[in-house]
């Protein structure tokens, strides 16, 4: 077994000055697709190439407004796709379930050569809801197989092990809890069999898993990840490798919110001017507006909005929108 890399980035994507050839994941971006996503459930149906093989893995995509399944507000949080327009997602651990874990799989451009070197990554990003998905773990990883698993039910680990017993295996041992940024989580192994498939998701069952609550009820809840830009390739240059392209890099011209949980003034702070701020509740609504004066720092008085998670929209001077997420106690 081989342990992934966690590496946090805001807002980065891969080097894309190599041909897409060099990935044996098809539809690693989850940009194409059968039809647009109306509903949870649709990743075998309506992504092309992927399928669930455990649970039921979700497909979000911008190209449908039904707001639960869309990009980048979603029924599990707010998240802007890393590239492209869509994302996947998958549940890693919930408290009402024993055991319960999803996979998502897709079969490879070519099958794998044994004895030589593979080098993985993709990225993940924590999704929030305050009331069930409130929870963040660690045991999200990748296996190889060589056929395709149908979606299995079974939690008993006895009945059904843990694919770590197998090879070709890679898994993230911390706990990722970033809501706001894209980790990519790498890895490499040396083949040791014609591997044809690719599984990604919940790797551990509970007994091995850890977990924290990041905000509200920490009786129950889940833990579930968004999933972009999944790559496998003999070059760790190409799978590994970053370079800022569409995406503005996470030092150019930031824009910092603090405090973040908040309670009564937020403070915005930003290399360039800032025209307005406009807040939304994680339905999608507008509850607070208000003008900051092309000011590159500003607080604003957030007292009046009850507690919970918020998306807060920010617009400069050029007429660029950015977003951050707040909690506000």
């Amino acid at each position: 077994m081989n342990a992934f890399f966690p590496l946090v980035l805001a807002f980065a994507v891969l080097n894309c000055t190599h041909a897409s050839s060099q990935n044996l994941v098809p539809n690693g971006s989850f940009e194409e697709y059968i039809d647009c996503p109306t509903a949870l459930d649709m990743l075998g149906t309506h992504c092309e190439g992927w399928f669930s093989s455990r649970g039921t893995c979700d497909y979000f995509h911008a190209c449908k407004s039904t707001w639960g399944v869309s990009v980048p507000s979603n029924l599990f949080g707010f998240q802007e796709a890393l590239t492209g327009q869509g994302y996947a997602g998958f549940v890693n651990f919930e408290t009402a379930s024993v055991n319960y874990r999803e996979h998502m799989s897709v079969e490879l451009v070519d099958s794998m050569h044994q004895n030589e070197e593979y080098f993985v990554s993709f990225y993940v990003s924590s999704a929030y809801e305050e009331t069930w998905m409130n929870k963040a773990s660690n045991g999200q990883g990748a296996y190889f197989t060589t056929v395709k698993h149908s979606s299995l039910w079974d939690e008993d680990p006895e009945d059904n092990p843990s694919p770590l017993n197998g090879n070709g295996v890679i898994l993230n041992e911390a706990i990722i809890s970033d809501t706001s940024s894209w980790v990519q989580l790498r890895g490499s192994f040396i083949a040791d069999s014609s591997y044809t498939y690719l599984v990604l998701g919940a790797m551990l069952f509970d007994v091995d898993i850890d977990t924290i609550s990041i905000e509200g009820n920490t009786t129950y809840g889940s833990s579930y990840y968004y999933v972009d830009e999944v790559r496998v390739s003999t070059d760790s240059s190409y799978a590994w490798g970053l370079l800022p392209a569409r995406i503005p890099s996470i030092n150019s011209n930031p824009i910092s919110i603090y405090p973040n949980p908040v309670s009564e003034h937020l403070k915005i702070q930003s290399t360039d001017l800032l025209e307005m701020v406009v807040f939304f509740d994680m339905n999608g609504r507008k509850v607070k507006e208000e003008e900051l004066k092309n000011q590159t720092t500003s607080s604003v008085d957030v007292g009046d909005l009850p507690p919970g998670f918020y998306i807060v929209q920010l617009l400069k001077k050029d007429g660029s929108w950015h977003s951050k997420k707040m909690i506000n106690n």
